[in-house]
């Protein structure tokens, strides 16, 4: 049996940390461009997990704060499940990684899912929002909202973490050949 070195178990709880840093980068913009200017938000995956302000930037003649309402109460984001939960199995795979590879897979390939699923809840949630509050007339298509590196990035990590670990268990279970 191939023996590895410690310092290899330390990549699966590494790259489950870098993940959690992801969540602090953009995951989710909705722009909208117009003859008078753009207007765009960022929106974090620490804000979508845990609720948040999105980071509202404008050119032009549009301006964010201006387009508000004094008396309009401050909207954050809602906290979404899915994406609260993805969070806690990552956090669950910094302290679990570090016990056997076996978990590297499950818990990589349960984050991304939630991740995704979370994603996909959270386009058609905000569209919904935003028509019911009338803050656009119009109907507001799919391709004003993109997703961002840091959704990409995390997506990517959690795969790399799962696929690293099946293919640390195969090296470790192979046999030296003699000789």
């Amino acid at each position: 049996m191939i023996r590895r070195s410690t310092r290899w178990k330390a990549i699966s709880p590494a790259g489950f940390l870098l993940v959690l840093l992801c969540f602090g980068l953009p995951f989710l913009t909705f722009s909208c461009e117009g003859p008078t200017g753009t207007i765009s938000a960022d929106m974090t995956g620490w804000d979508m997990a845990f609720g948040g302000e999105p980071t509202m930037t404008a050119t032009g003649v549009l301006d964010p704060e201006a387009m508000r309402s004094p008396d309009a109460p401050e909207e954050p984001i809602p906290v979404q499940p899915l994406v609260l939960i993805a969070f806690a199995v990552v956090v669950a795979g910094v302290a679990l990684s570090w016990m056997s590879r076996w978990i590297g897979i499950p818990v990589g390939v349960a984050a991304a899912l939630l991740l995704i699923a979370g994603q996909g809840q959270v386009r058609p949630s905000l569209i919904a929002d935003m028509r019911e509050a009338n803050d656009f007339p119009i109907n507001l298509p799919e391709s004003m909202f993109t997703y961002r590196y840091g959704y990409w990035t995390s997506l990517a990590l959690l795969v790399g973490i799962a696929i690293y670990n099946v293919v640390e268990i195969v090296l470790s279970r192979r046999t030296p050949s003699p000789g």
